[in-house]
C-alpha cells in the first residue's frame, strides 16, 4: 500500500486537533483567547472538528486493512489490534458524554456538574484520542509482518515464477533431447554395424536422409563419426 496514506492520516489528525491544543497551550501558560476571536475561532474549531471526524474514520479504516493483511499470531498484528480497540474505547469516551449533554441540552460543566474526576478523565480521553490513533496508524504502517507482498516486489516474484516455469519447461525439454539423443546413437550404432553388409555410400546417404527427418542439431557431428565407423569397419573386412 501507497506509503503516503498513512502519513496523510497521521498529518491530517495533528492538523484538526490543532485548535484545542492551541486552547490548552494557551492555558498552560495562563492566557485566554480574546472576545473578539471567539465568533471566528467558533467557525474553525467547528470546521476542524468535523474534518477530524471524518479523519478518524479513514484512519481506522486504514487500521482495520492492515490489520487483516498482516500474518496471523505476529506481535505487531497483536499490537494494531490493541491499540485499534484502546483508540476506539477512548473515541467512545468521548463522544458518549458529548452526546448525551446535546440530548440534555447541557454545556458539559453542567453536564459533570461538580465531579471534577470525571471531567478530568473527558479530557484527558479528548488529548488521548488523536494521540492513539496517530500511533496506531504508525504502527500500522510496518510493513514487516505483512502477509501480502508489496507491489513491486510481488511483481519480481511473479517475473522469477515465470522465469523458473521457463526453466523447468527447458529442462524438460532438454532431457527429451538427450533421450533422442541417446536413441539416435543407438540407432547410428546398429547402422555402423551393418556396415558389412552395405555399401558405405548407401549408409551416409541413408544417415542423411534420417537426418534431415529428425532435425537433430548434433547430426552433423554423428554423420562424420559413423562414416569414421564404417570406414574402419570396411578396412577390416579387407
Amino acid at each position: 500500500m501507497n506509503n503516503r496514506i498513512p502519513q496523510a492520516i497521521k498529518f491530517a489528525v495533528v492538523a484538526t486537533v490543532a485548535p484545542r491544543w492551541i486552547i490548552a497551550f494557551l492555558a498552560a501558560e495562563g492566557l485566554v483567547i480574546p472576545d473578539g476571536w471567539i465568533d471566528t475561532w467558533t467557525v474553525v474549531s467547528t470546521v476542524l472538528a468535523a474534518a477530524f471526524a471524518i479523519t478518524d474514520g479513514f484512519a481506522f479504516s486504514y487500521v482495520f486493512e492492515r490489520w487483516a493483511d498482516m500474518r496471523k499470531g505476529t506481535k505487531n498484528r497483536n499490537l494494531v489490534l490493541g491499540f485499534a480497540v484502546a483508540s476506539a474505547v477512548v473515541f467512545v469516551a468521548v463522544l458518549g458524554p458529548s452526546m448525551a449533554a446535546s440530548v440534555r441540552g447541557m454545556s458539559m460543566s453542567e453536564y459533570f456538574g461538580d465531579s471534577e474526576l470525571f471531567l478530568n478523565l473527558w479530557t484527558i480521553c479528548i488529548g488521548l484520542s488523536a494521540m492513539l490513533i496517530v500511533i496506531t496508524v504508525g504502527i500500522a504502517q510496518d510493513k514487516s509482518d505483512t502477509s501480502q507482498d508489496d507491489p513491486e516486489l510481488k511483481r519480481t516474484k511473479d517475473k522469477l515464477r515465470e522465469s523458473n516455469k521457463q526453466i523447468t519447461a527447458l529442462e524438460k525439454e532438454l532431457l527429451l533431447s538427450n533421450e533422442k539423443y541417446t536413441k539416435l546413437s543407438s540407432e547410428l550404432g546398429i547402422y555402423a554395424g551393418l556396415a558389412s553388409d552395405v555399401k558405405k555410400d548407401k549408409i551416409v546417404v541413408a544417415l542423411k536422409l534420417w537426418g534431415d527427418k529428425i532435425k537433430h542439431k548434433d547430426i552433423a557431428s554423428m554423420f562424420d563419426a559413423t562414416q569414421s565407423q564404417v570406414s574402419r569397419i570396411n578396412k577390416e573386412k579387407e
